[in-house]
């Protein structure tokens, strides 16, 4: 016998019982394996080193028995490893139990002292596929509090069998009622309880569609999501598309200091300056959020379906230009490049493995101003399986390929401009490095810096801001002040260079302050309570000049805020330079928006875009020479200044305000 390949601490939790099948290592707590490559195909979101797993991928399926105060069988989509159903179950013991597949959908499970079989329902028993399609749209009309609104969804057989023993499930959350159901011109078994439906219909011919009618309600003023999932006795080659999202919305759009809470809960969330929207990462294994991303516009509460990207999605980030959407997990040792707004993959970036603790997970992401194609990865070789990730060398990648930082354990990193990205490691300060578009290159080191846990911080204008009120000098590391407020801290903060402002979170139980401060006397000016909880707290965004959203683990508060002035402040071109044949313009005091160059030949022209739309983020732009250029919100636009001239002549700095 010869070892011909190893990896440390892959199965993670230890303990655990592995099964290989169909190519694939199983292991009990969770992880899924590639066994030539070593790589981590996935990672269950229940995970449990006293779990028990019977994975059935010939059928679609992974059943999970997972310790609770009572226990729980766990039905997953092997393809998808969104959680179809839950059901209470006696508890497996650690060592003891084990789990078995009989007949065509028979279970059997012992603790290590009783034997009990079941028949599970969402095993299909039919070998011959059935692709079945749920399609909703997932905006809905605001209703009152306690007001029944009727919702629909359409399930179609896209074949190439027609598929029987149809189940149809519609569930909500906590304070929903679901009330009714049909299956338009179908006859259908119904069974209605408070929170969920479901409807059995004998079957569904190939190319048959169903219309489903379900009236629900909200006891309380929140945006409530309804999932609707449907299986069948066939196999069904397509996970992703047999589940979608209906959201209720009983409380109207944001407005000042009065926020909507989405009871959706994330494990993150960013701000699409671009495009005025939030991306989240919804926290729930089930479908169809499970695994998923989402978009929500909070000016217009248009909320889109969940885009299904993979196990356990956990950190996101969009480059400035709003061309991509980076996604990291902590069930894949992968950042996942997408591109905006159509959502399509582009591009898997591996992270790699440590030698001794196993394979990198992504704990944050930043991309670099103006290059959408290069990102800075704070990693760690523990999942959040575990209650001690440990954090580990910091990726930078072009594209796929790593450019090899040589040192720096962060928690977190900030970009401050195109040349230079900061890294805070706890116990340690910051790490200063200097970017060019070939390599990354480390300068020095700030100490005695601290943040809040979990750490966080933000840069403007040479000032990095903690999330726990410290205020440091990003050169020197010396600090300047402090903002002074309670903790527990929040994720953030978010600094307004245009009105001087930095807002940080003050987390509570059932209230959350927001306090603002003034970035040059470091004192309070004011606060915004959040009434409501929302569980453990991932991120602190601004989606227009005065919306915020904070995110957490049971749901998201968006709101408008009187911290932040709500129109744009001046624009300001700090300076301009020639170098050959372009022109390099610094900006500054850019507020929240897209913006964009455009050039022409004399004032009377016709204008066109130089490359491509920018947002505030954006320190400095290069354009070949130009003959008259102004530079302006796009979104919507305002009117416009130049910036002329004559050949062999200087650009002078600009200071003239734009309005909207």
């Amino acid at each position: 016998m010869t070892i011909v390949a190893s990896r440390r601490n892959l199965l993670s939790l230890f303990n655990g019982d592995i099964d290989y099948v169909d190519g694939k290592l199983y292991c009990s707590t969770g992880r899924i394996i590639d066994p030539e490559s070593l790589a981590l195909l996935a990672e269950l979101a229940n995970g449990h080193s006293d779990a028990v797993m019977l994975a059935l991928p010939q059928r679609k399926r992974i059943i999970y028995f997972t310790p609770n105060t009572l226990g729980l069988m766990l039905t997953y989509d092997s393809e998808t490893l969104q959680l179809l159903i839950t059901e209470p179950w006696p508890m497996p013991r650690p060592y003891v139990s084990g789990a078995a597949f009989w007949g065509s959908n028979g279970i059997a499970f012992h603790d290590g002292k009783r034997l009990y079989l079941t028949e599970n329902v969402l095993i299909p028993t039919t070998e011959a596929p059935a692709d079945l399609q749920v399609t909703a749209n997932a905006t809905q009309p605001v209703v009152d509090v306690g007001a029944n609104h009727e919702m629909t969804a359409f399930v179609k057989n896209l074949g190439p069998n027609a598929a029987s023993s149809v189940l149809i499930r519609v569930s909500g959350v906590v304070d929903t009622v679901l009330s009714a159901a049909s299956a338009l011109g179908k006859n259908s078994t119904t069974t209605v309880l408070d929170r969920s439906v479901s409807l059995e219909l004998d079957s569904l011919a190939v190319g048959e569609e169903v219309e489903v009618r379900f009236t629900a309600r909200s006891d309380v003023a929140a945006w409530q999501p309804f999932s609707i999932i449907a299986t069948s006795s066939a196999i069904d080659p397509n996970g992703k598309n047999n589940s979608a999202c209906v959201v209720l919305k009983a409380q109207p759009l944001p407005s000042l200091d009065t926020h909507v809470v989405m009871r959706v809960g994330t494990r993150a969330m960013v701000a699409d300056q671009t495009r005025g929207t939030l991306i989240i990462a919804p926290s729930a294994a089930a479908a169809p959020t499970g695994n998923s991303v989402m978009a929500v516009n909070p000016k217009t509460g248009e909320i889109s379906q969940p885009v299904w990207v993979g196990s356990r999605p956990s950190e996101l980030a969009i480059s400035d230009d709003g061309k991509f959407l980076f996604v990291g997990f902590f069930g894949l040792s992968e950042v996942r490049r997408y591109s905006l707004p159509g959502m399509d993959l582009d591009l898997t970036i591996p992270l790699g493995a440590d030698g001794w603790s196993g394979v990198w997970f992504a704990t944050d992401i930043a991309v670099r101003p103006g290059h959408p194609s290069e990102i800075a990865v704070a990693r760690s070789t523990v999942s959040a399986l575990s209650t001690n990730p440990e954090t580990d060398r910091m990726g930078y990648f072009h594209n796929a390929t790593d450019l090899l930082a040589d040192r720096s354990e962060p928690v977190a990193v900030r970009f401050t401009s195109a040349d230079r990205l900061l890294a805070f490691e706890e116990s340690w300060g910051i790490f200063r490095f200097d970017v060019t578009d070939s390599s990354i290159t480390w300068r020095s080191i700030l100490r005695d810096i601290f943040a809040g846990s979990p750490p966080s911080f933000a840069y403007d204008n040479g000032k990095m801001f903690f999330n726990a009120g410290a205020v440091h000098d990003a050169e020197t590391g010396a600090r300047l002040g402090t903002f002074d407020f309670f903790g527990p801290y929040g994720p953030g903060p978010i600094v307004d260079g245009a009105s001087g402002r930095a807002l940080v979170v003050s987390r509570g139980l059932n209230q959350q302050v927001i306090c603002a401060f003034d970035v040059n006397t470091y004192s309070r000016i004011d606060t915004n309570l959040v009434n409501g909880s929302f569980g453990t707290f991932n991120d602190f965004e601004r989606w227009s000049a005065d919306g915020l959203a904070l995110s957490g683990s049971t749901g998201v508060a968006i709101f408008k805020t009187h911290l932040l002035p709500s129109a744009p402040q001046e624009l300001r071109v700090a300076g301009v330079s020639m170098t050959g044949g372009s022109v390099a313009i610094q900006f500054s005091n850019l507020s929240p928006g897209q913006y964009v160059i455009e050039e022409c030949s004399d004032l009377n022209g016709a204008w066109s875009q130089v490359g491509t739309p920018f947002t505030e983020g954006t320190a400095e732009i290069r354009v070949s020479l130009l003959h008259l250029v102004w530079a302006g919100l796009e979104y919507p636009k305002p009117s416009s200044f130049a910036l002329s001239r004559q050949p062999g002549d200087r650009l002078s700095p600009e200071t003239t305000p734009l309005s909207r």
